[in-house]
């Protein structure tokens, strides 16, 4: 996983990321933008939002190429959230390594946002069938297979997905 040293949040151990915030804003405004610039991350359009983050596509200086930020508002999310189950994510996301899995680039933190920089996909396959139409047998069998390959993967590494 990539690191920066200019910043000593990311030196912390992860709880004293996801737990120490004082920042006002809710999602990202110009002091945001700013901040990620200082990273290397010239932000760009939203790709989705939820409750408490957002995810946002950006090109990384570092990496010269786009990326996508996912970004979480500790000031939005449940503190049950931030204790127990964020903690647990961003050590399995920091384990995943395989090619059919998004890559986690970096996972860092300022005021009261927390950022995991990931590989950008290029769709999802619901939007990709909705684009195409139905997948012809071999394009089908192609991603089935890969499919099985990440899922087999992450139950060797004793990583289970589970959708509550």
């Amino acid at each position: 996983m990539a690191t920066h040293s200019n910043n000593s949040d990311r030196n912390s151990p992860i709880s004293n990321i996801i737990i120490n915030h004082h920042q006002h804003s809710i999602f990202l405004n110009s002091n945001d933008e700013i901040e990620l610039a200082r990273y290397g991350l010239r932000v760009g359009s939203t790709l989705g939002t939820g409750t408490y983050a957002k995810v946002k596509s950006a090109f990384s200086e570092q990496l010269s190429h786009k990326v996508a930020i996912k970004i979480i508002n500790r000031r939005k999310a449940p503190i049950d959230f931030q204790r127990h189950f964020l903690p647990r994510e961003l050590s399995i996301l920091q384990q995943i390594k395989h090619s059919h899995i998004v890559q986690v680039y970096d996972i860092f933190s300022y005021g009261s946002k927390l950022c995991i920089v990931m590989e950008l996909a290029k769709t999802d396959l619901l939007d990709y069938i909705k684009l195409i139409g139905r997948l012809n047998e071999d394009k089908a069998r192609k991603m089935f297979t890969q499919l099985i390959s990440a899922v087999d993967y992450l139950h060797q590494i004793n990583i289970v997905h589970r959708k509550n």
